[in-house]
This record gives structure tokens, C-alpha cells and sequence, in this order.
């Protein structure tokens, strides 16, 4: 799911690309059969948001316009059925994971012929599972996870040298702790000092912030008490925290002032509880922010197949597609939102229901869209 301009991108297991307004929550434009019968696990968009890239469990990744017409084929699995989890796009350079210990490049430079084939990859494997997710931090670091490793590397040169960070496992942890997610806090300005500048979210409800300069571990809380798994999303201000579990549960999180400096011992205080909100019925697997007349928005996607809207105080404008069409100006309080940004209440966590879980264009924002400086390829 994305956000562009005032449209939300989604894409489905049926291989279907949907277009919707935000505005109204109304549908504008679908693409169907984008990869076939195979499903659509990622999605991503260029830096100019006029290409959209799909990821699928047929091993490729297609480059599409918004009239439908597909532009490039990226033989990312080398011609065999792989679980693509991520597509990273860094100037001219798109990154492939999910399936393999190693990044899958390719160089739009090479965008010449419809089939495009990965260059080598000629960095170092330090990873001994799949990478399932990546982050970058400008202007050229490159952080990958694992199901037991978090690895930042250096450079997003090939050749760069690879500085681990602690085990992600923790000792006290028996079971295996897979990561969903990974965000550096890039609006952070004052991560030089020791504040945490990586975040992860895990399986079993665990959310960790990290260090990269110091490769340190600075907190560790449980989000989900009861979740099998957790995804997150951080807005672009890097103030909150928002996750989400398989039970349709959304929890927003204040981190603005939480792991700001290095401590001897980990955190395992979570940060001021916002709000929590339940506006599906079954697993979220995607989330999204954006603004809109000010007021910050929260779009989540879900298995029980609808696609929703919610305020960051925890009220759900409604769902896309719905037979009711909204009018978001409407649903939002300008005035109310700034009073709740300015003497922000937190809530208990007792007070909370523990019910133990797209691509939105900006204007059209993607996941995940650090620009960085890379060199060459």
C-alpha cells in the first residue's frame, strides 16, 4: 500500500493493483492479473512516484505505469518461484530481498530490454538466514535483518565491509524471534549523542530500538503481549510509533523522547501508549502514514481483506470501498488535532483491550524511500 498525491495504492493476493481516493475513499482505478495467478507480496515506488514496482511469489518484479502498462520485467528469483518480501529503490538502483542470504541488484542503467537480469552481488554474506527486511539511512548506509542477525552495513557499495549488531536474540528469549519490519529514525537529529536510530519489530509482540553508531541494543519491550506477530510503521517526523497485530489490533506509540541517550542497562519500559484501535478483524500486514489538512493519518491494510482508515487518536474514518463514501475534511478536526499533538494524553495499558495484528504514495509516498547517495554501479 502507498500514498500518492491524494490517492492510496493497493495490491492483493489475487494479483490486483487498486487505486483509490482518499479523499472519498471511492475506487478510481484497478489493473488485474499483474503477475498472472501469483500473488503480490511488495510493492515500491521510484523517486519521481511515476513508476510502480510489484514484487510477487513468481520470482519477479514488474515496472508499471498508472495506465496499467507494464514497462520492465526484473528476473529477481533467476527465473524460479521466490517469496519477495522488500523492493528498495536508492536512486538508480533497486534492491530485491526475502528469499536468500544475499541482495538481489539491479541497475536501471540496464533498463534498455523489457526482461532485465541482476547484476552480482559482490558484497559479503554475513547473514546465515533469508533477509526478510531492509532499511537505508542517507546518505549510504544500508541496514538488513534476518531471523537471528541484524547487519548495518557501512556502505551501500558493494564492496563495503559489513559492522554486525547485537544478536538480536536475546538470552532470555528460547524461542526464535523473527523480524517483520526495520526503520531508521532518519528525522532524528540527535543520534550522534547515543540516541536510538533503528527500530525493528519482531515476532511474539517485541518491538527493539537500536544505535548503529555504537552497535548497541538500547530497548526492548513487548508492543502485543499476546501477538504471534507484530508489524510497525514510524511517521515521517519519527513522533510516533504505530503497530499492529494479527488480531485487527493498532497501537500508537509517543517515541519522541524515548531512547534519546545510551544506557548501561536495556530499556524495558515501553514509551507513552497514545492510543489503541481495532479496525479490522483479522491479521494487519501492512501499514502506512501520511498527512492530510495537517492531521496525521494511519492506512492499514488487512487479511480480512479491507483496507482502513484511521486518525492518530484511534478514530476510524472507514474503510475504501465502502458503500458510504466519506468526505475526509469532514472527519477531520483541525483545531482537535493540534490540541491532541500539544497536551497528548497517554493511556494505561491497562486501560487497553490486549487482543494480544498496501502502498500509500505520499504524493505517492512509498515505503521506505530513503534517496541515497550511491555511487556507480
Amino acid at each position: 500500500m502507498f500514498v500518492l498525491y491524494l490517492q492510496v495504492i493497493s495490491s492483493d493476493t489475487a494479483s490486483t493493483v487498486t487505486v483509490w481516493m482518499i479523499e472519498t475513499g471511492q475506487k478510481v482505478k484497478q489493473f488485474t492479473e499483474c503477475h498472472g495467478d501469483a500473488e503480490i507480496t511488495t510493492m515500491a515506488l521510484n523517486e519521481t512516484e511515476t513508476r510502480l514496482f510489484t514484487g510477487s511469489t513468481d520470482g519477479t518484479v514488474k515496472v508499471w505505469d498508472f495506465n496499467g502498462h507494464c514497462h520492465h520485467k526484473l528476473n529477481a528469483g533467476r527465473d524460479n518461484a521466490v517469496d519477495i518480501s522488500q523492493i528498495l529503490l536508492i536512486k538508480r538502483t533497486i534492491l530485491v530481498v526475502g528469499w536468500q542470504r544475499i541482495i538481489t541488484v539491479f541497475s536501471m542503467n540496464n533498463f534498455t530490454e523489457f526482461f532485465v537480469q541482476p547484476m552480482e552481488w559482490h558484497g559479503v554474506t554475513e547473514h546465515q538466514d533469508d533477509i526478510f527486511c531492509a532499511a537505508f539511512l542517507p546518505p549510504q548506509t544500508l541496514a538488513t535483518e534476518s531471523q537471528h542477525q541484524a547487519q548495518p552495513l557501512s556502505s551501500t557499495d558493494s564492496n563495503a565491509r559489513s559492522i554486525p549488531l547485537t544478536d538480536l536474540s536475546n538470552e532470555d528469549i528460547e524461542w526464535d524471534c523473527r523480524t517483520t519490519r526495520l526503520f531508521f529514525l532518519v528525522a532524528r537529529t540527535s543520534r550522534a549523542s547515543g540516541a536510538a536510530n533503528l527500530v525493528s519489530s519482531c515476532s511474539y509482540g517485541v518491538v527493539r530500538f537500536w544505535n548503529t553508531l555504537d552497535n548497541q541494543l538500547l530497548a526492548e519491550f513487548i508492543a502485543q503481549p499476546d501477538a504471534l506477530s507484530i508489524i510497525m510503521t514510524v511517521d515521517k517526523t519519527n513522533r510516533y510509533l504505530i503497530t499492529a497485530d494479527v488480531t485487527g489490533w493498532i497501537k500508537v506509540w509517543n517515541i519522541q523522547e524515548y531512547c534519546l541517550f545510551l544506557s548501561k542497562n536495556i530499556v524495558s519500559q515501553p514509551p507513552p501508549l497514545v492510543a489503541a484501535v481495532r479496525p479490522h478483524i483479522d491479521n494487519i500486514n501492512h501499514l502506512e502514514t501520511c498527512v492530510k489538512d495537517g492531521c496525521l493519518l494511519i492506512l492499514s491494510a488487512s487479511a480480512d481483506c479491507n483496507i482502513a482508515v484511521s486518525k492518530i487518536d484511534g478514530i476510524v474514518i472507514g474503510v475504501f470501498g465502502q458503500d458510504e463514501h466519506w468526505r475526509i475534511h469532514e472527519c477531520l478536526s483541525p483545531t482537535k488535532m493540534k490540541m491532541l499533538l500539544k497536551e497528548e494524553t497517554t493511556l494505561d495499558q491497562e486501560q487497553v483491550k490486549e487482543e494480544s495484528s498496501l502502498v500509500i504514495p505520499k504524493h505517492r509516498l512509498a515505503i521506505l524511500e530513503e534517496i541515497l547517495d550511491l555511487d556507480k554501479r
